[in-house]
């Protein structure tokens, strides 16, 4: 067989073979990540991405997807085996911790490979998710998620099978040698385990844990997203790979001021308008607050930009930081009388429900339940203690 495309031939261009498109993503890393940026971690970003780099495609090297390319004849039986970002989502988990990376650095890699065509989701819940795994489960009793586990394992023997020496070519690039593709191939199992683990509780019930990642995991997985996403859209565009296409291009201000007039000559200007200040248009924001549990605009920020504008034209200009802190805090006593407000209606509904549930609903019905162990009471029965048992009423025969 011939060597697997990234991009096949079509329009009347050359395809892109899988290899050159893998090297030239991380090759165009560099020029998109600091080489001073570092993990929270305090890991080198650069390497961090061109590992997901050599990997994100890696799941095109299957006949499946080369079958959907139309290089090779035939079809997969499962769409499943044709998709190449989850084989690669957890051989970016693997390239990373072979090279020693913090765990969350690993699992940062590992949504930013997944979801390098689509959207990002939430980090802990996605990645238990996809790693989770019951015991003794097959068939139609799989959830999708397993499915696709069973699915990439087929992927890997695929590929085992046909692009055995790429496949040790890119690992070993991935891994700087640290790790090699016989062990993912081989404890790629035991890996699904190894990444649940990492959010998961460890009860019976199968979930994530509150504390499973720090704040600080998500910006990771942002970095890494948007810095390999950049490189592979700019690579399959066949942009220039050089410090150029990266270098921010700032406009200047004839352009920026040519670009203003354009705008205004495309709406209609009020004739009675004036320019006002900074000042003012931050009292007119503060004045259309509204408040959102009684849905009417709350009177006291009028009042506040009244007692603001006041003060400042009885004292003068005043610094703009303790202007703010002084705004701030009023807005927080205006905010509490507003919430002491809504509670003291609240209490007053509550008067007048409960009387008609003990004057009018209550009576209507026949029986209420109660704590006692018999569980249903005749209404209007005297209570007993826990310890006498409850006994049945005497009633009158029928007649």
């Amino acid at each position: 067989m011939g060597r697997p495309y990234s991009h096949p031939p079509e329009d009347g261009r050359d395809g892109v073979y899988l290899s050159d498109h893998l090297a030239d993503v991380a090759d165009r890393v560099s020029y998109i990540v600091s080489a001073d940026t570092t993990t929270p971690a305090g890991e080198s970003l650069v390497e961090v991405v061109e590992s997901l780099a050599w990997v994100h495609d890696f799941g095109k090297a299957t006949t499946y997807f080369q079958q959907y390319l139309g290089q090779r004849s035939g079809a997969p039986d499962d769409d499943r085996l044709r998709y190449h970002a989850p084989i690669g989502s957890f051989a970016a988990y693997y390239v990373l911790d072979a090279r020693g990376h913090d765990t969350e650095t690993c699992l940062a890699g590992f949504v930013a490979v997944a979801k390098h065509h689509g959207r990002l989701p939430d980090v802990a819940e996605y990645v238990h998710g996809r790693a989770h795994r019951r015991e003794n489960v097959s068939g139609a009793k799989q959830s999708p998620a397993e499915e696709q586990q069973t699915a990439i394992w087929e992927q890997i023997g695929d590929i085992d099978e046909h692009e055995s020496e790429l496949a040790a070519d890119v690992f070993e690039n991935a891994t700087g040698g640290a790790g090699t593709w016989a062990a993912f191939r081989d404890d790629f199992l035991t890996l699904l385990s190894e990444i649940e683990a990492t959010v998961g509780t460890t009860g019976k019930m199968p979930g994530v844990r509150a504390d499973a990642l720090s704040d600080s995991c998500y910006a990771l997985v942002l970095q890494s997203w948007s810095s390999l996403v950049l490189a592979d859209k700019t690579s399959a565009s066949g942009t220039s790979n050089e410090a150029a296409t990266y270098s921010p291009k700032l406009p200047s201000t004839d352009r920026l001021a040519s670009h203003v007039e354009q705008l205004e000559s495309t709406v209609e200007a009020d004739p009675d308008g004036v320019r006002i200040g900074n000042d003012q248009i931050r009292l007119d924001r503060r004045g259309l607050v509204r408040h959102v549990a009684e849905g009417v605009v709350d009177r006291d920020d009028a009042r506040h930009a009244e007692h603001a504008e006041g003060e400042r034209s009885r004292d003068g200009p005043r610094d703009d930081e303790h202007r703010e802190e002084r705004n701030l805090e009023l807005r927080t006593d205006e905010r509490r009388e507003s919430v002491a407000r809504i509670h003291t209606q609240s209490i007053r509904r509550y008067r007048k429900i409960v009387p008609h549930w003990h004057r009018v609903a209550r009576p209507r019905l026949g029986y209420w339940f109660s704590s006692t162990r018999a569980g249903i009471v005749r209404a209007g029965s005297t209570a007993r203690p826990r310890s006498e048992p409850v006994r049945r009423r005497d009633r009158a025969p029928r007649r």
